[in-house]
């Protein structure tokens, strides 16, 4: 049977593996195809686990997971079967000095908590795409929490960051580049949006191709209202488990998924005739 998990991190992320393992485990969980949406950035699609993947008869199906701006809250797009531009490109680099700009702000909020913060361990960090994730590693690394949960609880939860000042990015700049560059745009995780009134004013933009309906933390009956919701604005749907690995979060692999009728609809043409 095909199954699809269109959303999971690497470590060009905020992911604990690298996408050489996320095929192996891929493999073993018995999907035929992954979409690696790492945030703000492409690199996990280098031209060796493209051929790694079709080794072990896994699909790559591209993707990235952009960070948003809408009137003051942080929303992420989940952005599909684009084409590797220099405009896509560009964008994830502006996004990889946003997320310089952003360490240093959150360094500076650190400090005044009085965390001494090392940035030199942070220097080589891969293209600077320096997520919260891996600043709470940090700080249980140098023991001021116990686990990376505690560590956002004490430190990094948005009550503390919401006057952090960094460059930001809006849903309609973010659609249009994707949209240019061949792609479709997905809102990310409704779910987990506290505010559901702006999940209605985001979908009026009519900006979006879909929503991910299907999410590895909660229950089918949950996804299913996602789902109508998306069938009756007219648009797609996808799914994924937000896999990071084991350290990182309780997501695993393989929990949410779509089938192959609905990954086509989202990456036509792009699933191999040997899937069943």
């Amino acid at each position: 049977m095909f199954r699809a998990d269109l959303h999971m991190h690497s470590h060009f992320s905020d992911g604990q593996y690298s996408p050489h393992q996320l095929i192996d485990f891929a493999l073993a969980k018995g999907l035929s195809a992954i979409s690696i949406t790492d945030h703000d950035i492409y690199d996990a699609y280098s031209p060796d686990v493209l051929d790694y993947g079709k080794s072990k008869g896994i699909t790559l199906l591209p993707g990235i997971e952009f960070s948003c701006d809408f009137k003051g809250n942080p929303i992420h797009i989940l952005a599909y079967n684009m084409d590797k531009t220099d405009l896509i490109m560009r964008f994830c680099e502006k996004h990889t000095l946003r997320r310089k700009e952003r360490f240093e702000s959150i360094s500076k909020i650190l400090e005044k908590k009085g965390v001494k913060v090392k940035r030199e361990e942070f220097q080589e960090k891969k293209q600077g795409n320096l997520g919260r994730v891996f600043i709470a590693q940090k700080l249980v690394e140098w023991g001021y929490a116990e686990s990376v949960k505690q560590a956002f609880n004490l430190y990094l939860a948005d009550r503390y960051l919401k006057n952090m000042q960094c460059t930001k990015f809006s849903i309609g700049e973010t659609v249009a580049i994707v949209k240019q560059s061949g792609g479709k745009a997905f809102l990310a995780h409704p779910h987990l949006i506290r505010k559901k009134r702006l999940i209605y004013e985001i979908l009026d933009l009519k900006a979006l191709s879909g929503i991910e309906c299907f999410y590895g933390f909660f229950p089918p009956h949950v996804d299913r209202e996602w789902e109508k919701l998306a069938l009756d604005r007219g648009l797609l749907v996808s799914g994924g488990s937000d896999f990071h690995g084991p350290d990182v979060t309780a997501a695993v692999m393989g929990t949410s998924w779509v089938d192959k009728a609905t990954a086509e609809t989202i990456f036509p043409g792009k699933i191999p005739d040997h899937h069943a």
